[in-house]
């Protein structure tokens, strides 16, 4: 080209307008599905749930979202989690996903929908189940939503809920978790597969968001950081230089908004994988970032900071796990001291095999957990009950000590 622009011929202009013509068409397309879209939704209440339906009903706000919960204080909760002018579209049927005559009888009292899109979110999402204990809900539950989906709706469009630490084939499965996300998907297509088309949107480990660190439940990284503010551990397990992969929410939210967006406008089934990918942080500077929080949020309280934990192996958390009858750290009750032991073989599994699934078919990169985690500890021990307790009683006890 010798640094000119190549001239536009009448077949490239043609061709040009008609890409750019099929484009718009598109997203009119695209836009009027949203304006009479229907969703069916699991999982509103929790954490991911109720951001993703907030944020779905503001951008749309001619959809409709029929949410199923597991109890009438659950549907209270989703429905507080919205502005007063979105309450109205989100309606909000008790039914329990693991019993098939109560989603059998709500579907024989809902009228029939032609078209509509289930996002499945609802799952046990304990790291420390076995997969037996998880399968019920998890991998059952999985079914019979998606059985209830096909009795209700025409023309349904099927999204799964998974998570990035998980896959379908070539996996070792290091928790219960993991196994029955993984069995779910499995089930999900050999079942309902040829029936209709069922996309798959993967997450890593989601905390508050990227702004101010918000988010309406406290689970994930969380009990860690209650954990690591309310007893100062004298240590921790994992690979100091392992990646942990961590993303906020309103980016999770956004892509999954997208992936539904997709869906609705009558594509093809896909498959999203929002991790970290290139963002993630080695365990260590992860830890180091909530003890600074934590011990910010001590010295505005006139608390000793923190001795930063160190970060043994799990081989030498087993060694000395042999002898901890006589080694017991100072302060701590049997029951918090099982807690401890218990959140070190939870974490400890994530802390030492940074195995996860890269990102795949985003839109746009995550954010570096340098940004958002700060804010993230920040909002939990401005917001969390126990975050204040814990300050107080060390408030309390650092003042008879000095009294």
């Amino acid at each position: 080209m010798n640094g000119r622009f190549a001239p536009i011929t009448s077949r490239c202009w043609t061709g040009y307008a008609i890409s750019c013509s099929l484009a718009v068409i598109s997203e009119l397309r695209q836009g009027a599905a949203d304006m009479r879209s229907t969703l069916i939704i699991t999982g509103a209440s929790g954490a991911l749930g109720s951001w993703f339906v907030r944020e779905w009903l503001s951008q749309h706000p001619a959809s409709h979202v029929i949410a199923l919960c597991r109890s009438a204080q659950a549907a209270s909760r989703c429905l507080q989690d919205l502005p007063a002018h979105s309450r109205s579209r989100l309606e909000c049927q008790i039914a329990d996903l693991t019993d098939a005559e109560s989603l059998n009888a709500l579907a024989a009292t809902l009228p029939a929908i032609e078209c509509a899109t289930a996002v499945h979110l609802a799952a046990d999402v304990a790291w420390d189940k076995t997969f037996e204990e998880m399968h019920e809900l998890n991998v059952e539950g999985a079914q019979l939503f998606c059985g209830f989906v096909q009795k209700l709706v025409r023309k349904p469009h099927f999204i799964y809920v998974s998570t990035a630490f998980t896959r379908c084939e070539g996996w070792t499965y290091r928790n219960g978790y993991e196994e029955s996300k993984a069995a779910a998907e499995r089930g999900l297509r050999e079942t309902f597969g040829a029936q209709m088309p069922i996309s798959v949107f993967s997450c890593s480990l989601v905390i508050g968001a990227t702004s101010d660190g918000a988010i309406s439940r406290f689970h994930g990284l969380y009990p860690l950081i209650r954990f690591i503010n309310a007893f100062a551990p004298p240590f921790l397990v994992g690979n100091r230089q392992g990646l942990f992969d961590l993303v906020p929410i309103d980016w999770v939210v956004d892509e999954l908004i997208h992936l539904v967006s997709h869906c609705v406008a009558g594509g093809e089934a896909r498959e999203v994988v929002a991790s970290a990918g290139d963002a993630r942080l080695p365990y260590e500077q992860v830890i180091r970032i909530i003890e600074s929080r934590v011990d910010h949020a001590r010295q505005q309280a006139g608390i000793a900071p923190l001795t930063p934990a160190p970060i043994l192996r799990s081989r030498q958390w087993a060694f000395l796990k042999r002898s901890l009858v006589a080694w017991r750290p100072e302060g701590i009750s049997t029951r918090d001291f099982r807690y401890f032991e218990r959140l070190l073989q939870i974490y400890g599994v994530y802390a030492e095999s940074d195995l996860v699934r890269p990102p795949l078919n985003v839109r746009n990169p995550a954010p570096g957990a340098e940004v958002f985690l700060p804010k993230a500890v920040d909002y939990w021990l401005a917001h969390a009950p126990d975050a204040r307790l814990s300050l107080d009683k060390l408030v309390a006890k650092s003042a008879a000590m000095h009294g």
